[in-house]
């Protein structure tokens, strides 16, 4: 079960940022996206979109450089090959977290044939919540798994 985050922690901006580094250190994903719809709800309309558009952003960044610590030599040729790499995971149906997650992304590589980058699977994935934050990194981290 997911911790409970505060209100104080998601009010202003800079601290949240710095609470997200702290969670995603953590592996606490289900808090991340509870802090940045808290903090969305806190926020003036107009500021909202282009809040949680900048806080996704800052979580790709850092699900990008975990990867990039862990091995910096392949970093770049894996990034180029995620497209084909996940494509290789729904094409084999390899269940990565559930069915239903391999369902949609089964369907949406049926409509649309494969995505053409990872930031374009981990903003489809984030849309409409279609699959978890917890889901995107494991699919992403089974993609670093069979590069190496």
């Amino acid at each position: 079960m997911p911790d409970v985050v505060t209100v104080s922690s998601v009010a202003n901006l800079e601290d949240l940022k710095t609470n997200i580094n702290k969670l995603f250190e953590q592996g606490k994903f289900a808090e991340i996206i509870q802090s940045v719809g808290m903090h969305s709800i806190l926020m003036e309309p107009e500021h909202m979109i282009s809040d949680q558009d900048n806080l996704y952003h800052l979580v790709l960044n850092l699900i990008k450089k975990k990867i990039n610590r862990e091995d910096p030599k392949r970093y770049s040729s894996w990034l180029t090959a995620f497209p084909s790499l996940l494509n290789r995971i729904v094409e084999e149906k390899q269940i990565v977290t559930d069915a239903a997650s391999l369902y949609g992304l089964a369907s949406r590589t049926d409509s649309f044939g494969p995505f053409s980058s990872l930031d374009e699977f981990y903003f489809w994935a984030l849309d409409d919540r279609r699959l978890t934050l917890d889901q995107i990194v494991k699919y992403i981290e089974k993609t670093v798994e069979m590069y190496r």
